[in-house]
């Protein structure tokens, strides 16, 4: 794979609706990184093809979505292509494709995704977009070309997550070098700590998120401390409010206490 150093120059910023498009140029290809900063953090992608972009989930909120459909507008280039792989929200009047896989489908119609979507609205109301997209283009793990750009996808979970040989990154749902994410189980844990140590072996230059500006492969061994921590401080605690009051203790300025607070409930249900 190769590697590359980003400079500031490399990196061109852009005010957008409350948040900021970040855009990385890796030569052939361009990624557009928006940090909506709403309520849950939501970060979309959308990769830059010669002729048309590629979008990597999408924001949450309506207003979000607004300003997102309007860079894109703005750009002068279409968005033909979409993956979901844990968001479902579509842009008002997307006529592109759905990429998504078959656990993504099940998930969002009777799975624990459909279940995050029930739960934010009920807490953020018409603001938040519940709707359910059809997927046009189921896909398998393994090489898919779109636009011609290569993506490698791995399932996981109720998800999956990308590779993106173009700009040597990956796409996780959630990480974070200092924000709390949505930990289910010992077993989920464990898990994560796997993947984390497989990303650093591969080196990516960046880790990308749903709920957090891109990073690079340094947060790999952060995430990892914090993992390991997590699952100690689960073994050592047995109700959710001290497990939150001793993670609150020891990660005393992470974000997402959203995500902690459902991390305690499923942990302990």
């Amino acid at each position: 794979m190769n590697t590359y150093s980003f400079e500031t120059k490399d990196v061109a910023e852009k005010q957008l609706g409350n948040g900021k498009v970040s855009v990385y140029d890796f030569g052939s290809v361009k990624l557009h990184t928006y940090i909506t900063n709403d309520a849950l953090s939501d970060t979309a992608y959308l990769i830059e093809a010669d002729k048309e972009f590629i979008g990597i989930e999408t924001p949450a909120f309506y207003d979000d979505l607004k300003a997102y459909s309007s860079y894109i507008k703005q750009s002068g280039k279409p968005l033909n292509h979409l993956f979901l792989a844990y968001h479902t929200a579509l842009p008002e009047n997307y006529t592109g494709r759905v990429y998504a896989t078959e656990n993504y489908v099940k998930s969002v119609t009777k799975g624990s995704i459909k279940g995050l979507l029930d739960n934010f609205k009920n807490i953020f109301g018409d603001s938040f977009n519940t709707s359910i997209p059809k997927v046009t283009n189921i896909i398998k793990e393994g090489k898919v070309n779109i636009a011609g750009i290569e993506f490698i996808i791995r399932n996981k979970d109720d998800g999956y997550i990308i590779e993106i040989p173009a700009c040597n990154s990956i796409y996780i749902h959630m990480a974070g070098s200092d924000v709390h994410n949505i930990l289910p189980s010992v077993e989920y844990i464990d898990s994560a700590i796997n993947d984390m140590q497989q990303y650093k072996q591969k080196n990516y230059t960046l880790i990308l998120t749903s709920h957090y500006k891109p990073e690079t492969i340094e947060l790999a061994d952060i995430k990892t401390g914090y993992l390991k921590s997590i699952k100690e401080i689960y073994a050592a605690n047995k109700n959710k409010e001290d497990f939150i009051a001793s993670v609150k203790n020891k990660y005393p300025k992470y974000s997402g206490e959203n995500y902690l607070q459902m991390t305690a409930d499923m942990l302990y249900k």
